[in-house]
């Protein structure tokens, strides 16, 4: 959103209005409200990758932390900030858990998808208690688990119905440009 001008270059090169811009926010960072306002007025809804790291220091946190409360207050300014923007807003928090990439994965934090749905659960719940109505959830895992194991399913770690407003998949296939990878 700080580069509407390319989000219109796609919409003129393309003839497609955007329905949603998308970008990636961590914890460190209050509310992007001038960033989402631009996107409102572009017409469209800002989603934000939430992500509960703080770039530079990526294990700082972890899902315990969450759950414990220790970024409650963090998570509440948001819930209050997007309150009072009044506008639709898509958080899509702790995406891609069933992979070893992040410290809010299931690898890292025991092997223990129920520690991932708690911590999903605590900041809905937390953005329930500031009663937030314009703000939708969303599920993302990986469309692969790694490792490929029993506890690192990733329908193990579905939230439930009444936490999750939306459900998205990231996918990649990297084809033969790594040489780890394959069509």
């Amino acid at each position: 959103p700080g580069r509407m001008d390319l989000v219109e270059r796609f919409e003129k090169d393309y003839g497609i209005h955007p329905s949603m811009v998308m970008w990636y926010m961590d914890w460190s960072s209050p509310f992007p409200k001038k960033q989402a306002e631009a996107v409102v007025k572009f017409n469209a809804v800002p989603q934000i990758v939430w992500e509960s790291w703080i770039w530079g220091d990526e294990e700082k946190i972890k899902l315990k932390n969450i759950v414990n409360g220790e970024w409650d207050s963090y998570i509440r300014s948001w819930a209050k900030d997007i309150k009072k923007f009044q506008h639709p807003v898509i958080l899509r928090c702790l995406h891609e858990f069933n992979i070893e990439g992040y410290p809010w994965g299931i690898v890292n934090n025991g092997r223990d998808p129920e520690l991932y749905i708690k911590s999903f659960r605590h900041i809905v719940d937390i953005f329930r208690k500031e009663k937030v109505d314009n703000v939708r959830f969303v599920w993302c895992p990986m469309n692969f688990s790694y490792p490929e194991s029993d506890w690192n399913d990733y329908l193990k770690a579905y939230p439930g119905d009444d936490y999750v407003d939306w459900i998205g998949i990231d996918g990649y296939n990297w084809g033969t440009s790594q040489s780890w990878s394959q069509w």
